[in-house]
């Protein structure tokens, strides 16, 4: 199959770093894609339009140029199909290039009732988490007989993260075994709002053996190492709906069974996540701390983390893409 992947520049969403990992995986199930910026000239763009190609037109809503229209036109009268995709779009997509797609993918679920909109589901990484738990604990020094408890996620002042860690500590207090982690992996650029010096008072009125506190993660293999070693997620859903999307996933991909804040910006996640609606910080780490503590409903969960994991990762993802450009045939 001959695939021609227009994709934008932008990194907003991810849409960039998505797009590569699935030219990966589009490669490890033997679809060599060839990749052109939707910047580029019709006549660069046309040279490779042959019969029976599908354009994958890979986009961020906002910046697709209106007159790719005539560029796409054209690769249809050769004989090529077209296929748009993104994480979110409106009825205005359609609207605009209604007449020169023959599907649009949708990431997420945002209720359009077109017949042509086909919902494939972001991916997360290709991850196998070691059986042996206990070696991953000893590894990061983390204690092999308490029941380690992991927050993931974006730090920002207006996520109020240091409130729910404070809510979980003084739920912890009545529970020994707890182990707190608290991870982000973006830094604190400076730190202007003292969220830092927050989450670090909070976490010193624990015992110096309760928690460990990194904002310092860059290796993505790491972090999902460390996830893997935990025994239950919690993400707090603030504002950025990257955030909590990009934090889910990575619980999906280590398998980690996961309690996030209701949330619409996390639809995609259908299984293995408990969800508490609402943002109060009590509430949300009682809740916490008591399915840290029913083995049974950790195991289920985990369970759909197992069914998420294939349903989302990028392999799974790309075999979905290859069905539905066979479809097109």
């Amino acid at each position: 199959m001959a695939l021609l992947v227009l994709h934008s520049p932008h990194e907003r969403c991810g849409i960039a770093e998505y797009g590569r990992a699935l030219g990966v995986a589009f490669l490890a199930e033997g679809v060599t894609p060839r990749s052109r910026p939707l910047s580029a000239s019709p006549e660069f763009i046309l040279n490779d339009v042959a019969p029976g190609t599908v354009v994958l037109v890979h986009f961020e809503p906002s910046l697709v140029p209106f007159d790719i229209a005539s560029t796409l036109m054209a690769a249809r009268e050769r004989g090529a199909r077209v296929v748009f995709c993104c994480h979110w779009f409106g009825d205005s997509t359609l609207a605009n290039f209604g007449h020169v797609a023959d599907r649009f993918v949708v990431h997420r679920d945002y209720g359009l009732k077109d017949q042509r909109v086909v919902e494939i589901p972001l991916g997360c990484p290709v991850y196998d988490p070691p059986a042996d738990k206990a070696s991953l604990r000893r590894r990061y020094e983390l204690p092999e007989d308490a029941i380690v408890v992991t927050t993931l996620g974006f730090l920002s002042p207006w996520k109020k993260l240091p409130a729910v860690a404070g809510a979980m500590a003084r739920m912890m207090r009545m529970a020994p075994r707890v182990f707190l982690q608290v991870l982000t992996a973006i830094p604190f650029a400076g730190d202007a709002h003292g969220e830092k010096r927050a989450m670090q008072r909070v976490l010193s009125s624990l015992p110096g053996d309760r928690y460990f506190f990194s904002t310092e993660f860059r290796v993505e293999q790491d972090l999902l190492d460390r996830l893997a070693a935990s025994d239950l997620a919690f993400l707090y859903h603030g504002q950025d709906t990257g955030s909590v999307s990009a934090a889910t996933k990575a619980c999906v991909a280590a398998r980690l069974p996961a309690v996030v804040t209701g949330s619409s910006h996390a639809s995609d996640i259908r299984e293995g996540v408990h969800r508490v609606e609402g943002f109060d910080p009590a509430r949300f780490s009682s809740e916490v701390l008591f399915t840290a503590g029913d083995p049974p409903k950790l195991a289920a969960m985990r369970e759909g983390m197992e069914r998420e994991y294939r349903r989302l990762n990028m392999r799974a993802v790309a075999r979905r893409y290859i069905d539905l450009f066979g479809s097109l045939a």
